[in-house]
């Protein structure tokens, strides 16, 4: 009889611990990081603003390759992301950390590697 009065006790302190676990809500938390992405974004966006004679080319490079977005006549920072608008109204997405160069002359060639 002894046994099971221990046994229902270490039972009955199992099922209430679990019990105040189960009733506890989950905390909820939002956190906002701020990233040098979103800056470097904005910084591309105002240089096209200063630049004075349109359209000109945008020079990325992505995974080793060098691209050339040319007739380019808007940029604007969008949430870290770069949005390039053409003269024939084609819109770019473009990660600002792939940014080599904006030029409001011909393209400079640039070696793969970005050398």
């Amino acid at each position: 009889m002894k046994k099971y009065a221990i046994l229902v006790a270490f039972l009955a302190a199992g099922l209430s611990a679990r019990a105040d676990t189960a009733v506890s809500a989950p905390s909820t938390m939002q956190i906002t990081v701020q990233s040098d992405i979103k800056d470097l974004a904005r910084s591309y966006a105002t240089a096209f603003a200063s630049l004075t004679s349109t359209p000109f080319t945008l020079v990325m490079q992505k995974e080793g390759i060098t691209r050339e977005i040319e007739d380019v006549k808007t940029v604007k920072a969008s949430d870290g992301v770069l949005v390039v608008t053409t003269g024939k109204n084609l819109t770019y997405i473009v990660n600002p950390l792939d940014v080599i160069y904006l030029t409001e002359g011909r393209p400079l060639k640039v070696l793969p590697g970005g050398s």
